[in-house]
């Protein structure tokens, strides 16, 4: 299966709390001068002292997670919902894919994975300790399937939120693309699975609509859920033309889609062929 997420700050937010249970010395792998760079705000990719200080902590805490997550004694822990945010050290993200695999009895081995971050220190780093959670615990493979991408201007208090929203949708535009490419030949292509429980809260809007536009599982945890929240669009064949109309009209209404990154989701609808819903 194809898993996108959205990659949130929640994973850092727990490491001084639950140091002690993730067995972690965060000061002897160098994760507070690490924390110095959070707040910087030119490119990390560019950052060769960010990159540098960041190897080490990267690597020590995705094993520590990695060994937490797959310690079956553990298992109760991850999945007692009922005061997660003060027993649980994973965050939202982990936290989801754990539940989804269990709730839909799926093996969470070898999926693919499509990590949406911002292009901030702390979205990457964050980023990066999910990618190497996810090949350490074999649930993704080495390689592009748990590779980052970035949402340009994506903030938890964004100066604007238009241009991040639209730069959001293109880069689920591009992995839908590429998606649809690489499995033309699968009978069914496979459905991805949106992911929006970490992150950031104004992207739920969009996500939201493009799992209606699209017919793709939205999945959500709430830190203080009693279980995983599922929005299922399902399309019905015998009424796709209307279907395909309804979209169509909403992008030609300009009241409509005055919002950029609405009409950018209605424009790629318009000119894909999605598999799952083109009749």
């Amino acid at each position: 299966m194809d898993f996108v997420l959205t990659c949130g700050t929640s994973q850092t937010e727990k490491l001084s709390k639950f140091k002690n249970v993730l067995g972690l010395d965060l000061e002897s792998i160098g994760y507070p001068e690490l924390q110095n760079h959070f707040s910087s705000e030119p490119d990390p990719s560019l950052d060769e002292g960010f990159l540098n200080d960041s190897e080490t902590p990267i690597e020590e805490i995705s094993k520590s997670i990695k060994n937490y997550i797959n310690n079956p004694e553990n298992k109760q822990t991850i999945i007692d919902l009922e005061k997660p945010e003060e027993n649980n050290p994973l965050g939202a993200e982990l936290s989801t894919l754990y539940h989804y695999f269990l709730e839909n009895d799926i093996s969470p081995e070898n999926h693919r994975f499509h990590i949406l971050r911002s292009d901030t220190y702390e979205g990457w780093f964050n980023a990066l300790v999910l990618s190497k959670v996810i090949i350490k615990t074999e649930w993704g493979t080495v390689g592009n399937n748990t590779e980052p991408h970035n949402v340009v201007g994506l903030r938890e208090n964004p100066n604007q939120t238009e241009k991040p929203l639209l730069n959001l949708v293109c880069v689920l535009n591009t992995i839908l693309y590429i998606l649809i490419e690489k499995d033309k030949k699968q009978v069914p292509v496979q459905v991805p699975v949106l992911v929006m429980s970490g992150g950031f809260k104004s992207t739920i809007p969009c996500l939201t609509v493009y799992s209606l536009v699209f017919a793709l599982q939205l999945v959500y945890l709430f830190e203080k859920s009693a279980k995983l929240n599922y929005l299922q669009p399902v399309v019905n064949l015998e009424n796709i033309e209307k279907y395909q109309i309804f979209w169509k009209q909403l992008l030609e209404m300009k009241t409509v889609n005055h919002m950029e990154w609405f009409h950018e989701i209605l424009k790629f609808k318009d000119q894909v062929a999605i598999p799952w819903i083109s009749g």
